[in-house]
């Protein structure tokens, strides 16, 4: 594969995870907020499970970035 190729595929990858991420804040700030007294999910996942798809999704991201260095 030439590098310009997997350079494509690696940024197209690298800017789908990006906006999942800023939805993910977006839920977990306007969505489920903290303190609202009740227990609030969305497709039965709570804020914290939420939190933890972000976390990974950031994980992702990291790697994405640092393979697509130059080297």
């Amino acid at each position: 594969m030439a590098r310009n190729t997997l350079n494509s595929i690696i940024d197209a990858a690298t800017f789908a995870v990006m906006l999942t991420m800023i939805a993910t804040r977006l839920l977990i700030r306007f969505v489920l907020p903290p303190g609202s007294g009740e227990r609030r999910s969305l497709w039965d996942y709570t804020g914290n499970d939420w939190g933890d798809v972000h976390f990974w999704l950031a994980v992702a991201w990291r790697r994405l970035t640092v393979s697509s260095a130059p080297r």
